[in-house]
């Protein structure tokens, strides 16, 4: 996933509302602000097999992408996904470590952890 976002975040960027609607990001103070329905659209043509609800959990689990009403220019206020930019630097995803606040969150990050690995493996 972490390829794919970074891919997706560093090809086409826009400055105008009608390019981000179309699927640019866009790109303020170190922040990435992009549609996700059209970044997984991106990822389906690539084969992705995750669906979108688990897809986007990820997306904000793992990358702590946040979503947001975003004004760009003077149209109005979009919603979005806002992502800081700077962990996307590297070639390779950050070490981090996770903290839980119940057991059944544990669980279920082990479970979509190994769902991510047989995805890949697939692959």
């Amino acid at each position: 996933m972490f390829r794919h976002l970074k891919e997706y975040l560093n090809d086409v960027r826009t400055s105008t509302l009608n390019g981000f609607k179309s699927g640019s990001v866009y790109v303020e103070d170190n922040k990435g602000y992009f549609l996700f329905y059209k970044f997984y659209e991106e990822l389906k043509r690539n084969e992705w097999r995750m669906d979108e609800n688990e897809t986007k959990t990820m997306v904000v689990d793992v990358f702590k992408a946040d979503s947001k009403q975003k004004r760009i220019g003077k149209g109005n206020a979009i919603r979005c996904m806002e992502v800081d930019m700077k962990q996307f630097e590297e070639d390779e995803p950050p070490e981090e470590i996770l903290e839980f606040d119940k057991e059944e969150d544990i669980v279920w990050y082990i479970k979509f952890m190994d769902h991510l690995e047989q995805v890949r493996l697939t692959d």
